[in-house]
């Protein structure tokens, strides 16, 4: 499961790039969940491609749009991507979900990738995650406690079993 969500209709064009990516996955048995918190980017979005399934939510806020995708995703494993998220290799979601599944664990947290754009040239820019996330009671009690050593939600590949993101 690949939920995607959409705040405005200026975002159009980072979400286009975005479901470029994931189309081009080798890997294809996903489902693709669009939260959408306007009517004009719903419409716009219905248009995209007949596998997408999208949601409209009436929300200002981004924490309810993103528990808007998770709360409609039926799918085994969750990616939550942003519209401005892209995946850099065809094989991603497949590396993600093989080393998950061989590992036998829940969750995933990925390595991120961070683009800076210059001269239109997009560079590639490792992170380092901190090396308590492998301990997954640290894990735990830092998504209980809302501390987020972890970067953006779109790290983290995680088994679908009602999580939800907290307003705080």
């Amino acid at each position: 499961c690949v939920p995607v969500h959409i705040k405005n209709k200026q975002d159009l064009t980072f979400f286009d790039n975005c479901m470029k990516s994931i189309q081009n996955q080798i890997f294809e048995d996903y489902e693709i969940i669009v939260s959408v918190q306007d009517l004009t980017t719903y419409q716009k979005v219905k248009e995209y491609d007949d596998k997408i399934k999208i949601f409209y939510i009436n929300t200002d806020n981004h924490i309810d749009n993103w528990n808007n995708c998770l709360k409609n995703a039926t799918g085994e494993y969750i990616h939550l991507l942003h519209m401005d998220d892209k995946y850099m290799n065809n094989n991603s979601l497949s590396i993600m979900l093989k080393q998950l599944q061989d590992d036998n664990k829940d969750w995933l947290i990925t390595s991120c990738l961070n683009v800076k754009v210059k001269d239109n040239i997009e560079t590639p820019v490792n992170v380092v995650i901190p090396a308590e996330i492998y301990n997954y009671y640290s894990f735990l009690y830092n998504v209980v406690n809302g501390i987020n050593l972890y970067g953006n939600p779109s790290t983290i590949l995680y088994k679908n079993v009602d999580i939800y993101y907290d307003n705080q």
